[in-house]
């Protein structure tokens, strides 16, 4: 059967009539700069539109687990063959790392408890959270881990969630302010990532912006900065709204203003248009086809979505 985009994301009679079908979830084994791992659970976020997933996604384990409660795999299959450092959005060999395995069960806070040892990461609020609410077992004792437990200390990799660590070269041309109070994990702080790792085509040159995320601010430390602005999330703006219109009134600057916490195909589009770059000039190494990007972008529209390459 060739490519229909009419039929390629439309899958709501397939969710309406989930108890006549076996719904497998297969996810590939990251660690998460927002939800620290990103395994069976985090995977059915995928199950939204992308226009439906940035709306209060500071609050994004609270999202999943209340996903789980009303759609839940009849059977996790979890892709560890190589793990991702420093997912999602991180493109680069050097986060990409053989474990080696598969491994499965019937019950995905289980399956993602055994996942989430497996790299090293403990306290993963959305797991201990669908425990609490009675949605499977995240006590290692209670869990049947075949052929033996002590798989998980043979195959065992330390991953990293922490963007703030992230061992790249930082982009010289962003710059990133942090309100003392910092912004939410799972919301705006987890923009920092686009001070890192971006490569533009041979000869290009970006032109410079700064990215203000959190609350708490010291507009001294603003008044430095010359320049255009991205204000991402509404702790910011609220914060920073009136101090940004007083400079503008003085001083001839670009400043704008996004009010989603989280709104990853806007902050993308925005980050584009205030570095004067379109999606080609950035990274010189394409994971899909140009045709092939064309035609994902096109049905992602028909379906009401935004679609943008995480680069």
């Amino acid at each position: 059967m060739g490519f229909v985009p009419g039929l390629f994301l439309r899958y709501e009679s397939l969710v309406e009539h989930k108890g006549e079908n076996t719904y497998i979830n297969i996810p590939k084994l990251k660690s998460h700069g927002q939800c620290k791992v990103t395994i069976c659970i985090k995977n059915q976020h995928g199950l939204l539109y992308d226009k439906e997933k940035v709306y209060n996604h500071h609050l994004i384990d609270d999202k999943i687990v209340d996903i789980l409660s009303v759609f839940r795999p009849d059977f996790c299959i979890v892709d560890a063959t190589t793990v991702i450092n420093f997912g999602p959005t991180l493109i680069d060999d050097q986060f990409k790392l053989p474990m080696g395995i598969l491994f499965a069960g019937t019950d995905p806070v289980a399956v993602d408890t055994v996942g989430s040892k497996l790299v090293g990461i403990e306290n993963v609020k959305h797991i201990e959270m669908a425990a609490e609410r009675g949605l499977g077992t995240n006590n290692i004792e209670e869990i049947n881990v075949l052929p033996s437990i002590d798989l998980i200390d043979r195959y065992k990799i330390q991953l990293e969630h922490d963007p703030n660590k992230i061992p790249l070269e930082p982009n010289e041309n962003i710059t990133i302010f942090k309100g003392a109070e910092q912004a939410c994990k799972g919301g705006c702080g987890a923009f920092v990532v686009l001070g890192y790792g971006q490569r533009l085509r041979e000869g290009l040159k970006m032109k410079p912006f700064a990215l203000v995320i959190g609350k708490g601010h010291d507009t001294n430390e603003l008044d430095t900065y010359q320049g255009q602005f991205i204000i991402n999330g509404p702790c910011a703006i609220a914060e920073l709204k009136s101090y940004f219109d007083e400079r503008k009134k003085n001083e001839k600057m670009k400043v704008f203003y996004i009010e989603d916490h989280c709104n990853v195909a806007e902050v993308y589009k925005t980050y584009l248009k205030a570095a004067k770059l379109t999606m080609a000039d950035i990274a010189t190494e394409h994971l899909i086809t140009p045709e092939r990007w064309m035609e994902l972008t096109k049905t992602c529209i028909q379906n009401g979505g935004n679609f943008i390459s995480i680069l």
